[in-house]
């Protein structure tokens, strides 16, 4: 009779035992199930919401604000000292006192995010290109555009003096990312245009067609915020997985 006992005992041992070792490999299970979850959340969310490149699928299209009227010639620019195949466009607006306001259109093949850190590079190298056409620059701002298809333009807004005759002018730098590099438009004016002429290079900014999209990555708190997320929905998913089985 103790005999029975003791092997009855020994198969109510062996059964906790095992039936241990399964609560035990399904809490790892359900742990490696929420890590899992919460870090696929995590590094596809952001590229979700927050892309940073999109293709426009179409050739880049501009036209500057009105009163502007094509040039017969693109020429040099400070911006652009010798004119490649790709100055393709020149526009100016007559005016018969002061500096006629000019803007001119290149393109390169070179490709980068349209962020602070592009502009700041592109803002440090033009004191030495307008150098080069008897200009002393200086930069006054530069800004992230964003328009409303949530494409970005960058802008470098600028000022300085022409060396010949004294006479200060303005300046804008407008970097347009497009499917094959990137579109750049210099704009030249004089101080008495000012703040209207700038609001109107936004307006014609917003309203230019075949802009792609290459802005910064998501920010890092995106990603904490799109895995906890993911976390949470996998406790969800976790418990009512152990109720159904219930």
């Amino acid at each position: 009779m103790g005999g029975r006992v003791r092997v009855c005992d020994s198969l109510v041992d062996m059964t906790s035992g095992t039936e241990t070792t399964r609560s035990t490999e399904k809490k790892k299970l359900s742990r490696g199930l929420l890590f899992g979850v919460s870090i696929a959340v995590a590094a596809a969310g952001p590229s979700i919401t927050h892309p940073r490149e999109r293709a426009a699928n179409a050739p880049f299209a501009y036209s500057p604000p009105e009163g502007f009227v094509p040039s017969e010639q693109a020429s040099p620019t400070p911006a652009s000292p010798t004119p490649a195949p790709s100055v393709g466009k020149m526009w100016t607006r007559p005016r018969v006192l002061g500096f006629a306001p000019r803007v001119t259109l290149t393109h390169t093949e070179k490709r980068g995010a349209i962020d602070d850190a592009q502009l700041r590079e592109v803002a440090r190298g033009m004191p030495g290109v307008y150098r080069e056409s008897q200009v002393t620059w200086n930069e006054v701002r530069h800004e992230v555009h964003a328009r409303s298809d949530n494409t970005l333009v960058g802008v470098v807004w600028g000022e300085g003096k022409r060396d010949v005759d004294n006479q200060p002018l303005r300046t804008a730098q407008m970097l347009f990312p497009d499917d094959t590099g990137t579109s750049l438009l210099t704009v030249s004016y004089g101080t008495d245009d000012g703040a209207g002429l700038e609001q109107q290079l936004l307006m014609s900014a917003d309203q230019a067609t075949g802009v792609a999209l290459r802005g910064p990555g998501p920010p890092s708190w995106l990603y904490g915020a799109w895995g906890a997320g993911g976390l949470a929905f996998a406790i969800l998913l976790s418990s009512l997985m152990a109720r159904k089985k219930e």
